[in-house]
């Protein structure tokens, strides 16, 4: 999650908007990444769901979320299409 967090754009960086990683301190990265961290919450589907299709995935989500979530992770990799 950390990778995926500093290499995120930084939106202070205008106009070359480049990464977190290219544009913070290690420290201002440390300390921002615990900040995100701290508005998520996780969840576990249950393990009689097959994480194999992601419209199953799709489909549980819209079932028992109000909100969309921000990040899938499905055996480990990031998803990026929610």
């Amino acid at each position: 999650m950390f990778e995926h967090y500093s290499s995120c754009e930084n939106e202070d960086d205008e106009p070359l908007y480049r990464s977190l990683r290219e544009t913070l301190s290690e420290d201002e990265l440390s300390l921002g990444f615990n900040d995100f961290m701290m508005d998520l919450v996780f969840f576990r589907l249950n393990e009689n769901i097959p994480v194999d299709n992601l419209e199953t995935i799709r489909s549980v989500l819209r079932e028992n979320c109000f909100f969309s979530p921000e990040y899938v992770f499905i055996k480990g990799q990031i998803v990026d299409d929610f």
